[in-house]
C-alpha cells in the first residue's frame, strides 16, 4: 500500500522527467537525451527533486536520469555502440554532476526539514498545551461560578433546609422516607439517592425510598447489615465520602465488589445509635464538595426529629441495650443489671456467682462456611446458654470478642458448677448439634461472693483471671494428649517393624 508520501515523489520525479523529455523532443529533435549539452538538463530535475524531498529521492533522480542518457547514448549509436562511450569525459561529467547536485541539494534540504519538523513537533506541543490550559480554565471557571452561587446562597440553603425538614415531621412512614430522598438530591444537587434503614433485630438493612433510579431498580431491597461497606459505615458511626473510601485500599476493594456502591454514605443516628444510611449514588463531579458534605451531615441531624415520630423511643432503648445478632445485653448493660444484684447480695449476704464463657473455632466456622453460618453459630450459642439458666439468672456478652458472662444470683460455687454441667450436655447434645459445632470449644472463668470482695469489679477481675488460667491448662493438656498419642502411634508402627 503506498503511502501519500512515496505517490507524491513517484508523482513529481514522472512529471519532472516527462516535461524534461517533451522539451528535449520538441526542441532538440535530433539531439536525443541533450548529447553534447553541458551542464546536462537532466541536472534541473535532479535539482527539484534534491531541493523538494532530500538527498534519497535526489540521488534515486540522479540515478533514473544517468539510466535514461545512457539508454539515449545506446540508441544513438546503433549499430555501432561500444561501451568506450560511456567512459567519454562528456558523459562522465553529466552523470558526475548529477550525483553531486543530489548530495549537495539533499543535505540542505535533509537539515532544513529536521528544523521543519522540530519546528512542527513544537506548535502541536504548544496546541495541545493551550488546549489543556482552556480546559483548566473553563473548569476553574465553572467552579468559580459555582463557589460564588454557593457562598451567596449558603444562608438561603441552610434556612431552607431547615423549613422544608421540618415540615416533614407531619408525613407518614412511607412519604417521609421519599421526600428526604427527593430534598437531599434539590439541596446537594445529586442526581441519585438512596435511603436505607436498619433492622438489627434480622441483622438487615432495607432500601425504603429512591430519587433518580428508574422503576425498575427502586424495588426495595435488603443487604447483609455487617457486610460490604454498610460495614464500615456502622464501624466508624461517621460519614464516608467516596475519597476518604479511596485513599484505603481495603475499604476501596470492599467499595468495588459491593453491589451498591455510592458517593458519600451519610449515618442517620438517634441517641448513638444508626438508624438508617444515606446514601448519594450519583452526583456532578463540580457538586461533591465541602459544602454538599456540611449539608448532608445537616440533613441526616435535621431528620432526626421526623424520625422520633416513627421509630419508637422504647424500641431505640432496647437497640442500644441488646446485641442485635445474639439479643443479649450488650457488656455495659449486662454490668448494670449485675451491679444491681450484687449490691443486693452484699446487702442480704446472699450468694452470687459470676460464669465467664469463652467460645472458640468461630473464625474457623467463618472461614470455612461463612459469614451467615458464622452469625447462625453465635446465635446458636446464646441460645444454647439461655436454655442452661434460670428465669433469676443473667446473660450479656463478655469485654471482649466470642465472650459471654452469666450472672448467677443466689447462687453458691456448686450451683455454679452444676450450671457448667448443664451447659456441657447442652453442647455434646447430637440431637440438634449442626455439622459445625466440632469445631467450638468453651472455656470457663468463674468467681464467687466472697465478704473480702467489695465491688462487682472486683468478681469480674476474679472470673477473668480464672477463664485465663482454666484456658492456658486445657490447651496444655491438649497439647500433651496430642504428644502422647503422637508416641504411641510411633510405638505401634515400630512395633511392626519389628
Amino acid at each position: 500500500m503506498l503511502t501519500k508520501y512515496l505517490k507524491d515523489v513517484i508523482f513529481s520525479m514522472a512529471t519532472f522527467f516527462l516535461l524534461v523529455i517533451s522539451v528535449n523532443i520538441m526542441l532538440f529533435p535530433d539531439t536525443p537525451g541533450f548529447l553534447g549539452l553541458n551542464p546536462h538538463p537532466y541536472l534541473i530535475v535532479v535539482l527539484l527533486m534534491s531541493g523538494r524531498f532530500g538527498l534519497k529521492e535526489g540521488l534515486l533522480a540522479a540515478l533514473l536520469a544517468s539510466i535514461i542518457l545512457s539508454v539515449y547514448v545506446f540508441l544513438e549509436n546503433q549499430p555501432y555502440f561500444s561501451w568506450s562511450l560511456l567512459v567519454e569525459k562528456s558523459f562522465l561529467l553529466s552523470i558526475i554532476s548529477y550525483f553531486l547536485a543530489a548530495l549537495i541539494v539533499g543535505e540542505m534540504r535533509g537539515f532544513n526539514k529536521s528544523y521543519e519538523r522540530t519546528l512542527r513537533h513544537e506548535n502541536i506541543e504548544l496546541k495541545e498545551e493551550r488546549t489543556r490550559l482552556k480546559e483548566q480554565l473553563e473548569i476553574v471557571t465553572e467552579i468559580k461560578e459555582e463557589l460564588e452561587n454557593r457562598i451567596i446562597g449558603q444562608e438561603e440553603t441552610v434556612h431552607s433546609l431547615y423549613q422544608s425538614i421540618k415540615a416533614l415531621e407531619t408525613l407518614n412512614e412511607k412519604q417521609f422516607y421519599q421526600a428526604l430522598t427527593q430534598l437531599t438530591a434539590r439541596f446537594t444537587g445529586a442526581t441519585k439517592v438512596s435511603l436505607y434503614m436498619i433492622n438489627y433485630s434480622q441483622d438487615s438493612i432495607q432500601r425504603v425510598a429512591q430519587y433518580g433510579w428508574p422503576d425498575e431498580e427502586g424495588a426495595q431491597k435488603k443487604f447483609p447489615l455487617y457486610e460490604d461497606i454498610f460495614g464500615l459505615v456502622l464501624k466508624f458511626n461517621r460519614m464516608l465520602t467516596i475519597k476518604e473510601i479511596s485513599d484505603d485500599s481495603e475499604h476501596l476493594s470492599i467499595w468495588e465488589k459491593c453491589s451498591h456502591k455510592a458517593y458519600a454514605y451519610v449515618p442517620i443516628s438517634m441517641a448513638s445509635v444508626i438508624v438508617g444510611i444515606l446514601t448519594v449514588d450519583d452526583i456532578p463531579f463540580l457538586k461533591l464538595n465541602i459544602s454538599t458534605i456540611r449539608i448532608l451531615a445537616l440533613i441526616a441531624e435535621l431528620a432526626v426529629p421526623a424520625l422520633k415520630n416513627i421509630i419508637k423511643y422504647q424500641d431505640l432503648q432496647e437497640m442500644v441495650k441488646i446485641d442485635p445478632i445474639t439479643e443479649l445485653l450488650k457488656y455495659d448493660s449486662f454490668v448494670s443489671v449485675a451491679e444491681v444484684e450484687f449490691k443486693k447480695t452484699v446487702r442480704y449476704q446472699l450468694d452470687f456467682s459470676l460464669l465467664f464463657v469463652e467460645v472458640t473455632g468461630l473464625m474457623q466456622i467463618k472461614n470455612r462456611y461463612g459469614h451467615d453460618v458464622h452469625i447462625e453459630a453465635l446465635k446458636w450459642i446464646s441460645r444454647k446458654l439461655q436454655q442452661a439458666l434460670r428465669s433469676i439468672d443473667i446473660i450479656g456478652l463478655g469485654p471482649q470478642t466470642c465472650q459471654f458472662v452469666l450472672a448467677l444470683p443466689v447462687t453458691n460455687m456448686e450451683g455454679m458448677l452444676a450450671v457448667i454441667d448443664r451447659i456441657k450436655k447442652l453442647e455434646k447434645c447430637a440431637a440438634d448439634a449442626p455439622p459445625w459445632c466440632k469445631y467450638l470449644h468453651l472455656y470457663y472463668g468463674t468467681a464467687s461472693y466472697h465478704p473480702s470482695l467489695d465491688s462487682l469489679d472486683s468478681m469480674i477481675k476474679l472470673a477473668q483471671n480464672s477463664l485465663k488460667l482454666n484456658k492456658a491448662f486445657k490447651l496444655r493438656t491438649k497439647s500433651s494428649k496430642k504428644l502422647r498419642d503422637k508416641k504411641d502411634e510411633l510405638g505401634t508402627v515400630s512395633g511392626v517393624k519389628a
